[in-house]
């Protein structure tokens, strides 16, 4: 599927290792729009389709330093000066799940973003390509990009996970099995676990799987599959990365007992609705660990108002859990929730590199948002 829709983005037939300049759909930034501003100036042009920029300000939001400050009005300042009206700003969310709730994303849409996890847009059938920003100024200016074909592998997802085992615990067994060093690939996802997924766990296969290395990743058909990556799900089981590699994965009764400070659930990963149902649900009537900080950021507003509006924020606050604003808090380490030497967090997030969240002498376990709620109330995994 990715490459029949790659062709027609192309207009014409195209191969895996085939450098082709495709039309651009939608392009997506955030704070590094600052970067791509810069880079676009320097082309001299003018912005060939500015209803396609999607602009959400997450990284950084609300502004942790002056700088950002200033970088957050030097953006401001430009979408007003282009009349570009997809800007969403400080609080609307993480980018992707923003555009995600936009309508705008439709199956065989090409999505560019000036992110890493700009794939997320394949739980649509749509493609989406992570890019720098020389790439995205390119786009911007012409409407097109330039990219190579990926070898597609198709990963045939089949069967039922047992109780508790969430679309997270699924996406690290198969980092576990596939690994990381997958560039150039393009990764479809099929089979009958992906034809029956509710779109907030198709967003979390295809958002996490980017940690495989793969240029794109995406629901598909199925129809074109030869010789498909599979994948059963009967028999697997609640399962945690271990810090410094999302795919070095464990079942989860081979790590409990490690002692937590930390535990944090959000990120355009584990940031939506259900996963706030399932916390809830796990923290009814309970309490977080004394020794334990529970962070917990809504993917985007209209997550945290539909939260508040089922009860499930109110049963997190009584739980002693830290409402953050929407967006994305301290995942990629900038703000509110760093770790100091020697701490330990389990994040629903998708990535757990040292440094990731602080002190790179701090350890970051990935885990459901299952497993991080039943964690954080025992102080430990579990």
């Amino acid at each position: 599927m990715l490459v029949e829709l790659l062709s027609k983005k192309a207009g014409k037939p195209v191969s895996s290792g085939e450098f082709v300049e495709v039309d651009v759909d939608i392009m997506l930034s955030h704070e590094n729009t600052d970067l791509v501003m810069e880079k676009f100036r320097e082309t001299g042009k003018k912005l060939h389709s500015p209803e396609k920029i999607f602009i959400v300000l997450d990284h950084r939001a609300p502004a942790e330093t002056e700088s950002t400050a200033g970088l957050h009005a030097r953006i401001r300042k430009f979408v007003k000066q282009h009349g570009i009206r997809n800007f969403h700003d400080v609080g609307s969310g993480i980018c992707h799940e923003v555009l995600a709730e936009s309508g705008m994303i439709f199956r065989g849409m090409f999505v560019l973003g000036t992110d890493s996890h700009t794939p997320t847009a394949g739980y649509a059938s749509a493609i989406g390509y992570g890019v720098g920003a020389t790439d995205m100024a390119y786009a911007w200016a012409t409407g097109k990009i330039y990219l190579e074909v990926p070898e597609v592998h198709c990963v045939k997802l089949t069967g039922s996970p047992p109780g508790n085992v969430y679309p997270m615990d699924v996406s690290l067994q198969i980092l576990s099995m596939l690994g990381l060093e997958n560039e150039h690939a393009g990764l479809e996802l099929v089979g009958d676990y992906i034809a029956g997924a509710s779109d907030a766990a198709k967003k979390t296969l295809c958002n996490m799987l980017v940690e495989t290395g793969a240029a794109t990743v995406c629901a598909g058909d199925g129809k074109n599959c030869v010789d498909a990556f599979e994948v059963h799900l009967d028999e697997i089981e609640r399962l945690v990365a271990l810090p410094g590699n999302p795919s070095n994965v464990k079942p989860v009764v081979e790590v409990e007992g490690v002692e937590i400070n930390q535990v944090f659930v959000g990120t355009c990963t584990s940031g939506r609705l259900e996963d706030m149902a399932i916390l809830a649900k796990v923290l009814e009537n309970k309490k977080v660990h004394e020794n334990v900080r529970m962070l917990v950021a809504p993917a985007t507003r209209k997550v945290l108002q539909d939260a508040l509006n089922k009860g499930y924020i109110q049963t997190l606050v009584k739980a002693g859990c830290v409402i953050l604003p929407p967006g994305c808090g301290p995942c990629l380490g900038a703000q509110m929730g760093l770790l100091a030497d020697g701490e330990v967090c389990l994040s629903a997030g998708n990535r757990n590199y040292p440094g990731r969240m602080g002190s790179t002498n701090a350890k970051i376990y990935l885990a459901s948002p299952y497993t991080c709620a039943r964690s954080a109330v025992a102080g430990k995994v579990v």
